[in-house]
């Protein structure tokens, strides 16, 4: 593949497997973030500001995790590493 600014770039193609098993590691940190701040949010006595740190907590893990891991990691997350 050839860049705009005529960079040859030879990069190896991952599989579907492999991007499967990415995006189930990926899907496992997740889900296992959300677990444990879901628990600890449980533990507030109060029913209205546990379903607000619910719903930003989800958007957060959905949307923040794929990019700032992208961002800050060379533009891989810890599955795709």
């Amino acid at each position: 593949m050839v860049t705009p600014e005529a960079v040859v770039l030879d990069l190896p193609i991952a599989s579907a497997g492999l991007r499967v098993i990415a995006r189930a590691i990926d899907l496992f940190i997740s889900v296992i973030a959300a677990f444990l701040i879901l628990v600890g949010v449980s533990a507030i006595g109060n029913e209205t500001i546990a379903i607000i740190v619910e719903v930003i907590t989800g958007f957060v893990i959905v949307v923040g995790y794929p990019v700032l891991m992208e961002a800050f990691w060379g533009g891989r997350t810890l599955g795709k590493a």
